[in-house]
């Protein structure tokens, strides 16, 4: 089991790679210190919303506590994951700012700044928070955040359902997965999970096919889909997809746009494998 951070306020949420499962989010670490009765529960009627996904019931509340404690840097959190899963990214930028610029290291703020700024398509910001949460993880100082790996970068509506992209501060699993989409249908379950990886297994033979780009460092990534099948004797299989190849690691626009097609069924893959048993 690897670590996900999806809802920061809550805590890091447990996450099975083959099945997509989470464990529910945990409750809050501490409450802050309101002055009165009323404010406690009005921070406890936005916790309420906020494990009900009601996130602009949620932000309503909590802006006027923040303006209260505008120090407390757990409730700012809270705030601004509210904010940017309400759509509102230039108030949850503006309130992690600060602390970012005051507490170099804050991989908490870095992680949802990096995340509204997806959600806001502001591209080079997003990349170079994304820069140095990977400085900060590779450096082996913040055991917490080490324990994290993996995080919630974006989430898009569509049509017929939603797209949560995920990225890794360092490959996972067998395959070496980079980016992960897990695609929901209009009723909120998951249907498809769609990779980046780099399986080690694939590059000796790319490199003898691009010597060139293998003596840089380069690799062979490629993208890849997993539907899961349950029949009606309880047995559990997957059907594996192949999409494309890269050769080297394709930037985040790339990935995203290339998963949302995927998702969106713009784009169908080069080669599908049925009946796989679960890992």
């Amino acid at each position: 089991m690897i670590r996900i951070a999806v809802l920061t306020w809550f805590c890091c949420i447990g996450f099975t790679a083959a099945s997509g499962q989470q464990t529910p989010p945990a409750e809050p670490q501490s409450t802050p210190n309101f002055a009165t009765v009323q404010q406690k529960a009005q921070f406890e009627m936005a916790q309420q919303d906020a494990a009900a996904a009601h996130w602009s019931d949620a932000l309503a509340k909590l802006k006027p506590l923040h303006d209260l404690l505008p120090d407390d840097v757990d409730l700012t959190r809270f705030t601004a994951e509210a904010a940017i899963n309400s759509g509102d990214t230039a108030y949850a930028i503006a309130q992690l700012q600060p602390i970012a610029a005051a507490k170099p290291g804050s991989w908490q703020e870095l992680m949802l700044m990096a995340r509204a700024y997806a959600q806001a398509h502001e591209a080079a910001s997003r990349d170079a928070a994304l820069s140095t949460l990977s400085e900060l993880y590779d450096s082996r100082r913040h055991p917490k955040l080490n324990s994290v790996q993996v995080f919630l970068i974006e989430r898009i509506a569509l049509p017929d359902g939603s797209v949560d992209l995920y990225y890794s501060l360092e490959p996972w699993s067998r395959y070496k997965i980079y980016e992960m989409a897990r695609v929901f249908n209009a009723s909120g379950q998951q249907v498809r999970r769609i990779t980046l990886e780099s399986n080690d297994f694939d590059q000796p033979t790319w490199a003898q096919q691009h010597p060139a780009l293998a003596a840089q460092g380069m690799r062979m990534f490629s993208m890849d889909g997993y539907t899961e099948q349950y029949t009606a004797d309880g047995s559990h299989t997957q059907t594996h997809a192949t999409y494309r190849f890269f050769d080297g690691r394709p930037g985040y626009d790339t990935v995203r746009d290339e998963m949302v097609a995927i998702a969106s069924g713009k784009t169908g893959p080069m080669s599908t494998t049925s009946g796989i048993p679960m890992p």
